[in-house]
């Protein structure tokens, strides 16, 4: 025969090394002049389970929140594995053995968890076995990573005459340090600001931009806009133009009333903010004289 089957001393087979395809049934047959008599085996062959696909490499899964996480189980082996087992590391006494209620095990046996949250961060394994209650383990950490956010929004900035320089600052952190930093950018009209003029100054997630010759172009709604693989976050500020208050609501130039009544004056303006309201008797203001009960008032 040769190869990897051989016949030794015409009485024992050795089959070495052995494949999937000698599983079957083998017959010795032992013949004299009185006869013969034989004796057949059934020769199973069994291969270790093995991963096609496992769960992971052997690094952490970080996604973004709401997003939907896919962790494989393919497996193979002889015989086929029958039996495939989810659960969270930690959490088999709980509900759905610690899965989150959402997820589900498709047709291929991988681990879809939709809609990720971040208290759905933790390690899965997928516990896998055949007929002969071999089995096979794997594991995957997942990390659920939530946008980045806004922590100092930018303030609006009123310019008191074209020609001048405004800024407007911002600052955004993302949720974790690990996965990456938040790239700042301000936008105006939803196109990111650039220019002649125009600098960004950029420190541990600090953007500050600065118009050194801010025109009435310039002037509008501004966003900063924060950044990353997981997610984005956006604050408005606006750049306007300062104008002296202009009042609106007024009384009469003058007033005749009785020395027993009663009489209110009121005083309304518009313009850049905020307002600062103060009232005057022939020339001296309210606050100095302890006979008024008066208040400044500041609108802003």
């Amino acid at each position: 025969m040769g190869g990897r089957i051989n016949l030794i001393d015409g009485r024992k087979l050795k089959i070495d090394p052995t494949q999937l395809s000698d599983q079957g049934i083998w017959q010795a047959t032992a013949t004299n002049k009185a006869g013969s008599s034989q004796h057949a085996i059934y020769l199973k062959i069994q291969e270790e389970l093995e991963f096609v696909d496992p769960p992971s490499d052997g690094k952490n899964t970080y996604i973004a929140q709401y997003t939907t996480v896919v962790f494989p189980c393919n497996v193979r082996g002889t015989p086929t594995p029958n039996n495939w087992e989810w659960y969270r590391q930690g959490h088999l006494n709980e509900p759905f053995r610690g899965l989150p209620a959402r997820a589900y095990e498709d047709e291929s046996h991988s681990l879809v968890i939709p809609y990720s949250q971040t208290w759905d961060n933790g390690t899965y394994v997928c516990n896998v076995t055949n007929e002969y209650f071999q089995h096979i383990w794997g594991s995957a950490v997942l990390v659920v990573i939530e946008p980045p956010s806004i922590v100092v929004a930018p303030e609006d900035y009123n310019v008191n005459v074209f020609g001048e320089s405004s800024t407007l600052k911002c600052k955004c952190e993302p949720q974790a340090v690990a996965v990456g930093s938040c790239v700042v950018e301000f936008r105006k009209d939803g196109v990111k600001v650039t220019g002649a003029g125009i600098s960004v100054a950029i420190n541990d997630y600090t953007s500050i931009l600065t118009i050194s010759n801010t025109q009435e172009t310039d002037l509008g709604e501004y966003e900063c806009h924060g950044s990353n693989d997981y997610g984005s976050a956006s604050a408005f500020a606006y750049i306007t133009k300062a104008y002296k208050p202009y009042i609106v609501d007024k009384p009469a130039a003058s007033i005749t009333t009785s020395g027993s009544s009663s009489v209110s004056l009121k005083c309304e303006a518009i313009g850049a903010r905020p307002i600062n309201y103060e009232w005057f008797f022939n020339g001296f203001p309210l606050a100095d004289d302890n006979r008024y009960d008066t208040s400044v008032r500041v609108v802003s």
